[in-house]
């Protein structure tokens, strides 16, 4: 059973990364993409693929996908 609300943004859990130069999207190694840096571990991942996982219907689509850290606890905390 999935936890957690259906609702989740990548504005809610991530910002705009324009710091620099990124190889690519460790998820689909698009090169041309709008980069998003995710608030919990800071990580770098391509906006289309974030998306894509919290739309998705797998348990782990609230952990980063390089470092598996929880970052749905950063959302809930901006949603008190």
């Amino acid at each position: 059973m999935l936890e957690g609300p259906e609702d989740v943004c990548v504005d809610q859990v991530s910002d705009f990364w324009a710091g620099g130069s990124v190889e690519s999207c460790p998820v689909c190694l698009e090169e041309e993409m709008v980069t998003r840096r995710l608030r919990k571990c800071g990580h770098l991942i391509g906006e289309e693929c974030l998306a894509q996982q919290l739309k998705s219907r797998v348990p782990n689509r609230y952990n980063c996908v390089l470092c598996r850290a929880y970052f749905l606890d950063d959302y809930i905390a901006n949603e008190t």
